[in-house]
């Protein structure tokens, strides 16, 4: 689920299909996220339904909703909501993630039968859990502030936060607010995605690049695709564009040889 400003809360995709969540329920769960104010689970009971979800944070505003049984502990589902939705995040790109959903939702099912072991096991499994856990044990406690500094050093890497919008293109002021957000979150990189319908949509993401700070502009649907053109141009870090024709996997993506092509013929380069 994701909130809009619009619509108010809108389901994204379920799993399997039959399952089937209310508007009034999806409500419940954003105004209890909402009264929080942080990013994790909330637990609720609905009538006869239990329910798990997990909040990803202000960056990606994405609810991830459990629809379980009376029987079920929704607490032993945490951290496997957890664990998917660092997944999912990762390939929000082009919706890259949907395919993803059934073998995330196997993968949370199993959660709640694991022992000890096993969950250390899946811990370990993972670089970054384990040098936490290993910094944890020298220092005893660490700010989140300061663990995302040392990550970065750590893995000498750049942060990017997104912003994704798949249905509009927001107005120029918000655009600059959560542009603004992003680096005050540490981004090395903003990256703003949004779906456009106009040349006056285009024009209020091109109107970004008069703003100090590293960034990726991307206007989604095939409107968008000067957006994907420009950017080079316009001083953006990097754009986005499939191997082939065939290979594209959104709706206004490039191949990289009409790229290079484009930017050839005005003798540009890259």
């Amino acid at each position: 689920m994701k909130w809009d400003m619009r619509v108010g809360a809108e389901g994204i995709i379920r799993y399997p299909d039959e399952i089937n969540v209310s508007e009034k329920t999806l409500m419940q769960v954003y105004s209890t996220h909402e009264y929080n104010q942080e990013a994790g689970m909330i637990s609720m009971m609905i009538g006869a339904t239990s329910i798990a979800s997990y909040y990803t944070g202000s960056e990606n505003s994405l609810y991830l909703i459990l629809v379980l049984t009376v029987d079920e502990d929704p607490d032993s589902f945490e951290d496997g909501l957890a664990d998917i939705s660092r997944i999912i995040i990762q390939n929000l790109e082009n919706e890259a993630f949907k395919t993803l959903i059934p073998s995330l939702y196997q993968r949370v099912s199993v959660y709640p039968t694991l022992d000890i072991s096993q969950k250390l096991m899946m811990i370990y499994l993972d670089e970054t859990k384990r040098l936490l856990l290993r910094r944890l044990q020298d220092e005893g406690s660490v700010s989140k502030s300061e663990i995302s500094v040392w990550l970065k050093d750590k893995y000498q890497t750049e942060l990017i936060i997104s912003y994704h919008n798949f249905d509009h293109t927001p107005e120029k002021q918000d655009l600059e607010l959560i542009m603004d957000e992003c680096y005050f979150k540490s981004a090395d990189i903003a990256k703003i995605a949004c779906r456009v319908f106009s040349p006056f949509d285009v024009a209020r993401l091109f109107s970004l690049y008069e703003k100090t700070g590293r960034k990726i502009i991307i206007g989604m649907g095939n409107p968008g695709k000067i957006t994907r053109l420009a950017a080079a141009m316009l001083g953006a870090e990097f754009t986005y564009c499939s191997v082939s024709d065939e290979s594209k996997t959104a709706e206004g993506q490039i191949d990289y040889k009409t790229m290079i092509k484009f930017y050839e013929l005005l003798n540009y380069k890259i």
